[in-house]
């Protein structure tokens, strides 16, 4: 799979993202890629999902979306259909609450689902099983473990 990590500038946060859309239209429409992935560490719009969800790709989010000050993530989170969401800690940074402030684990991403649940108003259990589906369906030469 393609994995993607998009920066925009201080001065247009957005500017890396609708750069990246402009060249992966390019090749998704050649033909040139073939297999999508996920755009790794969303933080941008819901207008800039959409775009890459009409592509083909999932959105990954992070702690990020657990922190105070970042609801306007909150609705790019609920818009987002679930089943194509995927929960990643960034390892070692962006460490959700409640560990917040410590070196992120690959533990706490379970936080991220939680709170993938909360604004989803969704139980858990859905929510946790249908993200360990997608990222299955991400990673298709991972070998699903026997449960």
């Amino acid at each position: 799979p393609l994995i993607l990590h998009c920066r925009g500038s201080q001065a247009d946060p957005q500017d890396a993202y609708r750069d990246q859309l402009t060249i992966l239209r390019e090749y998704v429409g050649a033909g040139k890629i073939k297999r999508r992935g996920a755009i790794h560490c969303f933080i941008s719009t819901w207008e800039i999902a959409q775009q890459y969800l009409e592509l083909g790709f999932y959105i990954g989010f992070t702690g990020v979306i657990t922190f105070p000050h970042t609801k306007q993530y909150a609705e790019v989170v609920y818009k987002t259909p679930l089943e194509a969401i995927l929960v990643e800690t960034d390892c070692p940074y962006l460490t959700p609450v409640p560990h917040r402030g410590k070196r992120n684990e690959p533990l706490f991403v379970r936080h991220v689902a939680e709170k993938v649940a909360e604004i989803k108003e969704m139980e858990n259990g859905k929510v946790e099983a249908t993200l360990f589906e997608n990222t299955l369906k991400v990673f298709y030469k991972i070998p699903a473990p026997k449960l």
